[in-house]
């Protein structure tokens, strides 16, 4: 009862408040002249660092913080900066009901108060309850997010958003499902961003769904354009975000390996972010980066093309994340901020998640292979496929491996593929196909997924061997010029691969190591050392170290 009275006469108070104030402005006829002339006052003279005049200018202009809560925002500044703590915490504390305003200083703010006041539990939550945007491009970046994701408090709030309609291009399942907490994420696209029935927006998912099927489909590209062009003219995702986070985020996570397309979506996405100076975390996607390879150095916001970028220069807020001492890349940076804080997705806290179990059972007469295989053009020249693997590459690639799986003749061999993101399946069926390779399965999802009930891998060069390899389980590298090009031309790679015990330099090594990888006793000796090794390389125990990071 009590609680309701002191509502009521709160209320009470704050309309008067309201009523005053306009009563004031209403006796005088050149009120919106005035009210106008003090609005942008405040501005510039907080602006100009001139914090009294800013304060004076601001309290005559009170009741705009209801509907613009950054303009609460710089108040506040400059009543810290003009030493009185004291009334921004009231002032903070009077207009916490009417914005939804959400930085750092004032949630700073906040805290100091509630351990003042010794209400410790309520500091906590100023202190540590965040709000997270992941602007997802390409899949891999979420291989790096969401062991973090995993680990974060359940009061954090976290919407990952893809600037593609549809997750299905890249996950056969919900990408809730690649979580163990799934109450943490909230997962949109920009088909959730249109003001459509719920039906239509299934429709428009079914008519993107899993279009690395067609790629090379005449209609379903020309489908797919049509229906990038037409959310890119009726959304604004930062809007949407807005309203999902009810305020802004206190960070952003963002890709840092392609260029930004310039639509109309990331220009809107960038402009906000920068406007409202949300701190912006350039995260890698890939647990290792080349030295020399076009798509490696920052490329998040079309640094390569300065003429034709989507966008004039980084945001305000910016940092870099690698996930090892990479000098060719902190070099490229330049000014720009770079933290190394290594790979979540290697960590052994989520790893171990997953109980991954790759020993073979005496009873059972079948192993179950990975094959990490990568994207491949219609060229047949390497020096005109562009750092992609050329057919005849890919062909070789799996008629070796047919030719052992048919040797094999006392052990049936389950084939699972994990192809790139970028791959067109009906290309790899048809190759499939051709060699008669028939008992195999797409993995659609994430490699710690994909990893589950397999034996072995083999792959060709990619970083995600590494990531099979710390997680305990065999892996060979195939042999093969492109990849022995990419290990060649960087010292640290070479140094990585070539000291591993599944490293192989031609057909005859591969393929008696191969046999000898169908021999548990073998594998278990050798994939120890392997693990040790590649360790290293990359430090353990990332995710905390990164959580406490993104905290502080």
């Amino acid at each position: 009862m009590f609680q309701k009275i002191v509502k009521i006469l709160l209320i009470f108070q704050i309309l008067l408040y309201h009523s005053t104030v306009f009563s004031k402005t209403t006796e005088n006829k050149n009120f919106n002249q005035r009210y106008l002339s003090n609005y942008f006052s405040a501005q510039v003279s907080h602006e100009n660092g001139n914090n009294d005049l800013s304060i004076k200018y601001f309290n005559s202009t009170k009741s705009i913080i209801r509907d613009h809560p950054n303009y609460l925002d710089k108040y506040i500044t400059s009543l810290v900066l003009n030493n009185d703590v004291s009334e921004a915490i009231n002032q903070i504390k009077f207009f916490s009901s009417k914005n939804t305003i959400n930085s750092f200083q004032i949630n700073l703010l906040l805290t100091i108060d509630a351990f003042k006041n010794q209400k410790f539990d309520q500091a906590n939550n100023y202190l540590l309850d965040m709000k997270i945007l992941q602007i997802v491009e390409e899949s891999p970046s979420l291989d790096f997010s969401l062991p973090i994701f995993e680990f974060l408090n359940d009061s954090d709030e976290i919407i990952v958003f893809s600037t593609k309609p549809n997750f299905d291009q890249w996950y056969e399942v919900s990408p809730n499902e690649l979580l163990f907490n799934n109450k943490l994420v909230n997962f949109s696209t920009t088909i959730d961003c249109l003001k459509l029935p719920y039906l239509v927006k299934k429709f428009l998912r079914i008519l993107t769904k899993n279009n690395r099927d067609n790629i090379n489909n005449f209609f379903s590209k020309a489908l797919n354009k049509i229906i990038n062009l037409f959310i890119n003219l009726f959304i604004k995702p930062s809007k949407y975000i807005t309203n999902k986070f009810e305020g802004l985020p206190d960070l952003v996570f963002i890709d840092t390996r392609n260029d930004l397309i310039p639509n109309k979506v990331n220009k809107d996405l960038f402009n906000w972010i920068d406007q409202n100076n949300i701190k912006t975390i350039g995260i890698p996607v890939s647990l290792y980066t080349l030295e020399g390879v076009s798509w490696s150095p920052i490329t998040p916001f079309g640094v390569y093309e300065l003429e034709t970028k989507p966008f004039k220069g980084f945001p305000k807020n910016y940092e870099y994340w690698l996930t090892s001492k990479q000098p060719y890349v902190i070099d490229q940076l330049g000014k720009l901020d770079s933290k190394v804080v290594g790979y979540p997705g290697v960590d052994s806290k989520w790893l171990s998640l997953f109980n991954y179990d790759h020993k073979i059972q005496s009873s059972n007469n079948e192993i179950n292979i990975l094959l990490n295989v990568r994207h491949f053009g219609k060229s047949r020249n390497l020096e005109k496929a562009k750092g992609k693997y050329i057919y005849d590459d890919i062909y070789n690639f799996f008629k070796e491996i047919k030719q052992l799986i048919d040797s094999c003749e006392d052990v049936k061999i389950n084939l699972y593929i994990k192809p790139h993101y970028y791959v067109n399946f009906k290309s790899f069926e048809k190759l499939l196909n051709q060699l008669n390779i028939k008992n195999y399965k797409f993995l659609r999802t994430s490699i710690y997924m994909a990893l589950k009930n397999i034996n072995f891998v083999v792959g060709l060069h990619s970083s995600v061997n590494l990531v099979s390899i710390l997680a305990g389980i065999p892996t060979l590298i195939f042999p093969q010029i492109l990849t022995e090009k990419f290990i060649d031309e960087d010292e640290k790679s070479s140094n990585i691969y070539k000291n591993l015990n599944g490293y192989t330099e031609n057909i005859q090594e591969f393929n008696e190591l191969f046999y000898k990888y169908l021999d548990p006793e073998f594998r278990e000796k050798h994939i120890k050392k392997d693990e040790i090794h590649v360790r290293s390389f990359f430090q353990d125990q990332t995710i905390d170290n990164i959580i406490k990071t993104i905290k502080t």
